[in-house]
Order: structure tokens, then sequence, then C-alpha cells
């Protein structure tokens, strides 16, 4: 019988990642943190969030700031943002914290905001906590640093300001880098992930490609074979590089066996990663006229997106939207296509204001094409 305490299961995590064979073996655990750390760093967040160490957190966070920003993470992990913003405000008003932690507490909004679309307002408080966190650098793990700079560049990625994204994301891969070592380590795998979605942004499918199978390879040395949603973002990835190059049957391959994982790891639960394998198998049945099966999918990820977000003006249903809008366009029902073109263009004018944004072009050209159909070419021009 393996025995383990909470040192064992950091030490393991910190050096290589593979935190699944000690839930796979016989262990015993010596504390209460140790299999509630385990499930943490396994993503297995139900469970975590029911250790009494977790719960403990949820109700008074400032006790123990380390545990609430993992019930953070978890709660943000489940789409759970009532939940993350209420850990969140108690934070906020605490006086408790030291400087270190309130960074934290920053970094942590910021991610809140950024799932739910609001990115300038999420870049605000990710620079407030790397401001502290170079004004304190003696005391901040240099893994916090490299955390801080990726949420930046995902942010800036969203916003379509890839050359920034890239700076944040490699200033970010060469911390972890210089931390963790050649080893194959879940994070050092994420920023492979993140730059290729940059390079497959800006067009560069070859240097896409090359940084998802890099970041699958890790992925897989660290996992194995257990259905964990790191691999099946992996598997996503890859499945848009075919999908770009018109491999519509590789892509479905790789969109499915992602959608297979989700469906194991957060069951039938409305849930952001399922809504997108469900939209991106959508695009393929699309792409191949198949309207019926692509509709059924994007509406499935609407039905998704709308549960998991509300009311908010959020990206991900702007872009059901869009989706259900080129169904109907392709089918000739304009009507529908253009009231579908209409709420994705009302989402995104609030979510990015009145910059360029390629997403708002893509829906005043998709709006100028309805009407130029319709034979409304004065409104073709808008």
């Amino acid at each position: 019988m393996m025995i383990v305490d909470s040192k064992r299961v950091q030490r393991v995590f910190k050096g290589h990642g593979n935190i699944q064979t000690i839930l796979d073996s016989d262990c015993e655990a010596t504390d209460g943190d140790a299999l509630a750390l385990a499930w943490f760093y396994c993503q297995d967040y139900s469970k975590f969030l029911m250790s009494s160490r977790a719960v403990a957190a949820v109700k008074e966070p400032s006790e123990n700031p380390k545990w609430a920003f993992m019930t953070l993470k978890a709660h943000l992990e489940k789409s759970e943002f009532s939940k993350a913003e209420k850990t969140i405000n108690k934070l906020m008003v605490e006086d408790r914290l030291i400087m270190i932690d309130r960074a934290e507490v920053y970094q942590w909004y910021g991610q809140l905001l950024h799932r739910q679309g609001q990115y300038k307002d999420a870049l605000d408080f990710y620079h407030r906590s790397l401001a502290i966190q170079v004004v304190g650098r003696a005391g901040v793990a240099k893994e916090d640093v490299a955390d801080c700079y990726m949420d930046m560049g995902r942010t800036m990625h969203s916003m379509a300001c890839y050359a920034e994204a890239m700076e944040y994301l490699e200033k970010s891969l060469a911390i972890k880098q210089a931390v963790y070592g050649e080893v194959n380590h879940p994070s050092i795998a994420t920023s492979y992930n993140n730059i290729g979605d940059v390079y497959r942004s800006q067009g560069n499918d070859n240097r896409a490609l090359e940084s998802y199978e890099k970041s699958l390879i890790m992925r897989k040395a660290v996992y194995g074979d257990i259905n964990h949603p790191d691999i099946a973002i992996s598997s996503q990835s890859i499945g848009d590089i075919y999908f770009s190059c018109g491999d519509y049957k590789r892509a479905l391959e790789s969109y499915e066996k992602s959608l297979t994982i989700e469906l194991v790891v957060y069951g039938e639960v409305n849930h952001p990663a399922i809504a997108t394998s469900y939209s991106n198998i959508g695009r393929v049945y699309f792409s191949q006229g198949n309207y019926e099966r692509a509709l059924e999918n994007f509406e499935k990820s609407l039905a998704m997106r709308q549960n998991v977000y509300g009311e908010v003006n959020h990206p991900q249903i702007a872009i059901s939207y869009s989706e259900i809008g080129n169904v109907y366009c392709s089918q000739g029902d304009y009507k529908q296509a253009l009231e579908n073109y209409e709420k994705s263009l009302t989402i995104e004018l609030a979510v990015y204001g009145e910059v360029n944004h390629p997403a708002i072009a893509t829906s005043y050209s998709d709006i100028g094409y309805v009407n130029c159909s319709c034979g409304e070419i004065g409104r073709a021009h808008v």
C-alpha cells in the first residue's frame, strides 16, 4: 500500500505532473489534504469541491487563501461563475490579505471576467496583479508570474491582438521551461497549445500544428490513456488544423474524440468545452453541406452556452448565432439568417466595443450579404 501525504502529492506534481499514479494505486492518505490535492491536480473538481478542506475554504476564504484560490479554479472550470464571484468578493474586501495574495485575487478576478467575455476589464485586473508581483518579486514564485503572462496572452488573443498575445505567451513559456526544465509538465504543454492557437489565428497552420503536436505528446506522457480534459483540448486543436486544410474526415474524428472525453469527464452537464465540441462538429457538417446535422449541433451548442453564461453578452453565444445564421443563409432563409446575424453583432459590439475586431467585421459582412441577396442594396453597404 502506498502511503501519501500532501507533501508527496505536491512533490509529484511539481516534478512531472503525473498525479494519476497516486489515485490509481492502493493508497492511504496520512492527512486530510492529500487526496483533495490529488483530485485537484487531476482536475476532478467535483470530488475536490466535496472535500472538507474545500468546503471550509468556500465558507471562510480568508482563513486559508491558497485553498480558496483552488476552489476558485474548480468553480471556474465547472463554469460556476456566481459561486466563484462570491468567493472573490469575500477576498476583495479582506484587509488581512498580504499583498502577494491580493495579487492572486486580482488574477482570479481577471480569469472570471475573461470567461464572461469582459476582456478589457480582465486585462485591467491582470495588470494590477502583475504590478504587485513585480514590486514584490522576492516573495513571488516565478510560476505565478508565468501564469499571469499566460492569462494576459490568452485575453489579448481573444481580442485579436495577436502580436501582443504571442509576446506574453512566449514570456510565460520561457519562465516555465526555466522552472520545470526538460520534463513533461502540464503547464508547459498548455503553453505550447496556447501558442498554437495564436499561430492558427494568424493563418500559420504549419507552426500551429507543430505546437499542438508538442502539447499532445507531452500531455499523453503525463496522463497516459485516461480521459482527461487537456487531451480533449489537444484533440480539438489538431482537429481545427485538419478543418482549416479541408480534411473534414480527420477533423470530425478529432472533434468526436474530444467530445467523447468531455462527456466522460463532465457528464451530461452544461459545459463550455462540450458546447465548443458540438459547435466544431456542426462546422464540419456545414462544410460538407449537411445542413440538418449542422443545425442540430449548432443549436445544442447555443442552448448549452446560454445555460452556462446566462444573460451576459458573451462572444461564444455570438459565435453560435453566427453559425446558425450561416445555415439559414445557405438554405436561402434570409429572414432567419438576418435575425441571427444581428443578434451576433449586437453581442459583439457589447463585448468588444467600437474597436476593429474580426468578429465584428464578419458580422457586418454577413448582414451585408443577406441584405444584398434580398435586394436591399442600400442596407448591404451599411
